[in-house]
C-alpha cells in the first residue's frame, strides 16, 4: 500500500453494539462509495484473530459491500495481529461474554506512511475524512467538512465519547444561539434593574 492513503481502523466481527465495529464498517462502506478510481485503500483489521479467519471476513465482506481491490479487512496470527494493533494504541480486553472493549481508533495514513489523523471514537464522519483525503492528496479538501472534524474531534477531546457522532458546526451554532440567548435575557434583566433604581 504504499504510495496510497490507508485508512484503517480495527474491528471484530462479532460486534453487537451497531454503535460500534457495524458503525465503523458502515462509514467505510461510504467511504469506499465516494472513493471510486481513487488511490486510498480502506483497511480493517480484526481484534478477534482467533474466530475471525479468513471465510468469516469474507462473509463479513461481502455484508458491508467491501471491494477487495479497494478496501481489505485482515487477520493473522493472533500474537501478531494483537501486536500490530497495540502499535497503534489498541489493546482489545475481553469481556465475560467474549466481546471486546477496544477504543474505535480510526487513523488516516498519507502515502509516505505518515500517520495524518487519528480519531479515538466512532463519531468521525465521512465526509471530513473525505475532506482530509483531498487536503492530502493536494486537492481543494471541503474547508467546512474539516472544520466540522475538527469541532467534533475536540469536543469529544473535552466532553468524552458521550458526544461522538455529534456534528461539530451543529454543535457550534446552537452554542452560540444558547449563549447569544443567555447573554440577551442578562441585558433585558439589567435593563430592567436598571429601570428600576
Amino acid at each position: 500500500m504504499r504510495g496510497r492513503e490507508v485508512v484503517l481502523s480495527f474491528i471484530y466481527t462479532r460486534c453487537h453494539d451497531p454503535r460500534e465495529c457495524p458503525l465503523i464498517s458502515a462509514k467505510f462502506g461510504r467511504l469506499q462509495a465516494a472513493l471510486r478510481n481513487d488511490r486510498t485503500h480502506l483497511v480493517e483489521i480484526t481484534l478477534d484473530p482467533q474466530y475471525d479467519r479468513p471465510a468469516v471476513l469474507r462473509k463479513y465482506a461481502a455484508l458491508f459491500g467491501a471491494d477487495a481491490a479497494r478496501w481489505s479487512i485482515g487477520t493473522g496470527a493472533p500474537d501478531a495481529v494483537l501486536d500490530f494493533a497495540a502499535r497503534f494504541g489498541v489493546q482489545p480486553l475481553e469481556d465475560a461474554r467474549g466481546s471486546f472493549i477496544h477504543n474505535e481508533r480510526m487513523i488516516l495514513i498519507d502515502a509516505a506512511g505518515v500517520i495524518r489523523y487519528a480519531s479515538d471514537d466512532a463519531g468521525w464522519n465521512p465526509a471530513g475524512i473525505l475532506a482530509e483525503l483531498r487536503a492530502l492528496q493536494g486537492g481543494a479538501g471541503n474547508p467546512l467538512a474539516r472544520l466540522d472534524l475538527a469541532l467534533s474531534r475536540a469536543a469529544v477531546a473535552i466532553c468524552g465519547n458521550a458526544v461522538a457522532g455529534f456534528s461539530g458546526l451543529a454543535d457550534l451554532a446552537a452554542f452560540l444561539l444558547i449563549l447569544c440567548a443567555f447573554g440577551w435575557g442578562f441585558y433585558r434583566i439589567g435593563l430592567a434593574i436598571r429601570r428600576g433604581t
